[in-house]
């Protein structure tokens, strides 16, 4: 079997922005990745995969409304030459 290697580096936090007098929290993810050619098509399972190479994430996100836990996100992934925006909202449809 031929070695082949995935990588994952990314951190995670929150930050204050202020909007119409009011303090906003914003969360954020990163991370960079890399993933081998030859680790052939097992990278295919791999959650959004986008493609083999380097490539790197940015998403920020916050709350909605508390009272039914609405949220809203936007998110850029790149991989090489790949690359796709994602903007949406969340909904939990738990009780």
């Amino acid at each position: 079997d031929e070695s082949a290697a995935k990588i994952v580096v990314g951190t995670s936090g929150e930050f204050t922005m202020n909007a119409f007098n009011t303090a906003y929290p914003v969360e954020y993810f990163a991370y960079y990745s890399y993933i081998d050619s030859s680790f052939g098509e097992r990278a295919e399972l791999i959650e959004d995969f986008l493609g083999t190479g380097h490539g790197g994430s940015v998403e920020f996100g916050g709350v909605l409304s508390e009272k039914r836990d609405i949220e809203w996100f936007i998110r850029a992934d790149v991989v090489d030459s790949v690359s796709r925006l994602l903007a949406g909202v969340k909904l939990s449809f738990e009780s």
